[in-house]
C-alpha cells in the first residue's frame, strides 16, 4: 500500500475548486503546486482532518468549503457528504487578498 494516494486526489480536488472559485491570484499556492507536480513529497503537511470538527451540510454527493486559518486559506473537502463520508482539510496557501 502506498501512503498518501487518496490524499493526493483530495489535494488536487481542493486546488481545482479553489482556482475555479477564486481565481489564480487569490492566494499563493506555490507550495501546494510543488506537491502536486511531484517536486516535494510531504502530502500530510497539506492534507489531514479538519482543524475543528464541523457539522457541515449534507446536501450533495461531495461538498467543498473555504476556511481562513490566520492568513492561510484552506478548503474542506467533504467526500460523499450526502452519506456522511469523510472530511479532509487541504492547505491551499497564504491569502493574497488581505
Amino acid at each position: 500500500m502506498i501512503m498518501g494516494l487518496t490524499e493526493m486526489v483530495v489535494a488536487k480536488m481542493a486546488y481545482c475548486y479553489a482556482i475555479a472559485e477564486r481565481g489564480l491570484n487569490a492566494f499563493d499556492a506555490t507550495d501546494l503546486l510543488d506537491l502536486l507536480m511531484g517536486r516535494r513529497d510531504d502530502i500530510f503537511n497539506f492534507v489531514g482532518r479538519p482543524v475543528e470538527d464541523e457539522h457541515l451540510a449534507m446536501l450533495r454527493l461531495h461538498k467543498f468549503y473555504f476556511r481562513k486559518r490566520g492568513d492561510i486559506i484552506t478548503v474542506i473537502v467533504h467526500l460523499f457528504a450526502s452519506f456522511g463520508g469523510p472530511k479532509h482539510e487541504v492547505v491551499i496557501g497564504p491569502d493574497r487578498q488581505l
